[in-house]
């Protein structure tokens, strides 16, 4: 959270003028032009910084994986091959296979709506632990895959399990704020209050932690989508009703 709120005081592209000001300002009060320009680079690399080390955190506790792995993958960008050929096979099958009304028919649906790389494709940027795990979220909650459906998503994601907060920090960095945190592109939302509240109710009714990286998600790919949120006891609501697109 720390990184997170500090990562909100830098921006991305500076205003110029603003930017001009402070140096103008600095040079009456005696701080040669050297000196504001190397702190200036400070506070530019002190942002980075924060961004790296808010998305690491988050992601390490999200799937269980030390986060100097994370750390060493996110230096050769290839987070995508922490998950195993093996799963990634297997993950595949299971949706494949999902007869129709189960949870895994309706990821297929998800997909095709989206028009998403099914995690563990080619050129999917991060881990199937993750990414699957969730896209399943996005699903159960019945939010769609705008930039509010992300934020709704984490948000009742923040309300069901404390770790939470962790990928609330950067969703409402990357869509909300539009500070560009992870590996997809950022944008801006507005934000319906009833939604956030009622996405945060439905989050703290959930009676299981699906944002625990050891819940195991994939066992419930082939069973009926409405008895998987019963026996999660998610509350009905969201965004998407039977017959709706998940696509933005």
């Amino acid at each position: 959270m720390h990184a997170g709120l500090l990562v909100s005081l830098f921006a991305d592209d500076p205003d110029p003028e603003a930017t001009a000001a402070a140096h103008w300002v600095a040079a009456r009060l005696g701080v040669d032009d050297v000196m504001a320009r190397n702190i200036e680079a400070i506070a530019n690399e002190n942002s980075a910084a924060s961004k790296a080390d808010l998305f690491r955190r988050f992601l390490s506790e999200r799937i269980g994986v030390d986060s100097k792995v994370i750390a060493d993958h996110m230096e050769r960008h290839n987070l995508e091959t922490i998950t195993t050929p093996e799963t990634i096979s297997k993950y595949h099958q299971l949706i494949a296979d999902a007869p129709e009304g189960s949870l895994g028919a309706m990821m297929r649906a998800f997909y095709n709506d989206a028009r998403f790389d099914m995690p563990g494709m080619p050129g999917a940027p991060l881990p199937v632990e993750f990414l699957g795990s969730h896209d399943v979220h996005h699903v159960l909650a019945a939010y769609n895959t705008s930039a509010q459906g992300e934020v709704y998503t984490a948000v009742f994601n923040a309300a069901n399990a404390s770790a939470g907060i962790g990928w609330l920090s950067v969703v409402l960095l990357q869509w909300h704020q539009g500070i560009k945190v992870g590996v997809f592109p950022e944008g801006h939302s507005h934000l319906d209050p009833e939604m956030m509240a009622n996405a945060a109710l439905r989050g703290s009714q959930t009676q299981t932690d699906i944002y625990d990286a050891n819940w195991d998600w994939m066992s419930l790919l082939s069973l009926p989508l409405a008895d998987v949120r019963e026996s999660l006891k998610i509350p009905e609501g969201g965004q998407v009703t039977p017959g709706d697109s998940w696509s933005a």
